[in-house]
């Protein structure tokens, strides 16, 4: 399992592709939190994945 925390807090937007990517070929469960949601939207990052939300400390499956 690997969790990527706040991607595009340290990473430009070419930087996050990189790893995005690299992410999508390995063969493990991943956690990627992003505060912007548009980052993870763009592409084909979602397309097998689950979206959950927090807010104001409530965990809601999207």
């Amino acid at each position: 399992m690997l969790l990527v925390d706040d991607l595009s807090a340290e990473l430009d937007q070419q930087a996050q592709r990189v790893v995005l990517e690299t992410l999508l070929n390995g063969r493990r469960q991943t956690f990627v939190t992003a505060i912007d949601y548009e980052v993870l939207a763009k592409g084909k990052y979602l397309d097998n994945a689950q979206r959950f939300h927090v807010e104001h400390g409530t965990f809601l499956a999207q």
